[in-house]
């Protein structure tokens, strides 16, 4: 039997971290990236200490808001373990003050975004007739319902800035991604789904979902209430490896989850024709010079 394999991206902690354990427990070779080269040691020597012996778990150290740097991972991750089987987009960010990539794009844009979009491409488009991955996850929120697309060609680095609100822009461009990603191959060679795992797993989402200390508070009375349990990392860490390891059909292409059940997403994140005028654009913003793939 082949060994499965996997490369991840923000895996160095929290929901990132989590899944990589789950993945190498059920015996995938795995290799991590995330901007934390600390956090991603210690990640990659608990998930050597707990998997299946034989397992390979592999970081390399990746400036995802750089297209050049992505591209070197995706050359790196290659020779390592072949064109991975599943690749998982879990990194994000979400600074306190606006910055800037070394190109000059907004970082939330560079790296929320642009950089799955460009590895993806890598992987799966590079070569003509080349196998990609099996799988491709792509980590959203349900903030994607209040993002916002202009048709602008400044898209990505110029506007007005916002830390909540550009988050969600990028979010509902994870879910447009994954679309515009599934209409371009064939499900019998390659699945393509994005998904909100929850909010209460990373710190990621601290107030950003206008949910207060009181507020979180009373959600978790209400869900026992209901006889829901409260959100956790567990369970946030559960949906994605699930997303990533589940059977899918062909009709779960270009799909999106929210909270682990199959779920409409917002009308803007339907809107394939911002999907495609999305792709071009991104396309451009990540071009390298001397060509592109």
């Amino acid at each position: 039997m082949t060994t499965p394999t996997a490369l991840l991206t923000g895996a160095s902690r929290g929901i990132g971290a989590g899944v990589a354990e789950r993945l190498a427990a059920a015996g995938y070779d795995l290799v991590l990236t995330a901007r934390d080269s600390a956090a991603a040691r210690r990640t990659v020597a608990k998930v050597r200490s707990t998997s299946p012996a034989g397992r390979r778990v592999e970081w390399v150290a990746a400036d995802l808001s750089d297209p050049t740097d992505i591209a070197r991972l995706a050359g790196v991750a290659l020779e390592s373990i072949g064109t991975p089987d599943l690749l998982l987009h879990c990194a994000g960010l979400i600074p306190a003050s606006e910055q800037r990539s070394a190109r000059g794009v907004e970082m939330q844009w560079a790296v929320n975004h642009l950089a799955p979009f460009h590895l993806t491409r890598l992987l799966e488009m590079g070569a003509e007739g080349a196998r990609g991955p099996r799988r491709v996850v792509t980590v959203a929120s349900k903030l994607h319902r209040d993002g916002r697309i202009d048709r602008v060609p400044d898209l990505f680095t110029t506007g007005s800035w916002d830390r909540r609100q550009r988050y969600c822009d990028t979010k509902l461009a994870n879910v447009l991604f994954a679309r515009a990603l599934a209409r371009r191959l064939d499900p019998a060679r390659c699945l393509s789904i994005s998904l909100h795992p929850g909010a209460a797993g990373t710190g990621l989402y601290q107030d950003l979902d206008g949910t207060g200390a009181l507020d979180r508070l009373v959600d978790r009375t209400l869900r026992g209430i209901r006889g829901k349990r409260p959100w956790g990392l567990d369970e946030c860490v559960e949906r994605v490896t699930n997303a990533c390891t589940r059977p899918l059909r062909a009709d779960d292409h270009g799909g999106y989850l929210e909270e682990g059940e199959w779920s409409t997403p917002s009308e803007p994140a339907l809107d394939d024709e911002l999907g495609e005028w999305l792709w071009a654009a991104s396309k451009r913003a990540t071009a390298t010079p001397g060509g592109d793939v």
